[in-house]
């Protein structure tokens, strides 16, 4: 069906690969553990640019327009998140001291 063995070099590619992803997943999860989910499910948007860049410099593919555009909207709505997040911790945080204070 046209499958073929792989020849070293791209074993070894397909090895780091998993390597790599493992260990990514492991951190990710870890990060997760010890922070909230809502400021650490953004960052898992930064995988578009990395599939972006590797796309482009190992296998020569230039993205399509609507590859930018739709990362663009991913990658802002991430950013928008991670700031009203940090938002919302500094009113949470100033709701906490105008309750200490009245005590």
């Amino acid at each position: 069906f046209g499958w073929v063995i792989p020849n070293m070099y791209t074993f070894g590619i397909l090895l780091l690969a998993g390597l790599l992803g493992g260990f990514g997943q492991i951190f990710l999860t870890t990060a997760y553990k010890h922070s909230e989910a809502s400021m650490v499910a953004p960052f898992e948007y930064i995988s578009i640019l990395f599939a972006i860049f590797l796309g482009y410099f190992i296998f020569g593919e230039l993205p399509t327009v609507t590859v930018l555009l739709g990362s663009f909207v991913v990658i802002s709505a991430g950013i928008l998140i991670i700031w009203r997040e940090h938002q919302l911790g500094i009113e949470r945080n100033r709701g906490k001291l105008d309750l200490s204070n009245k005590i």
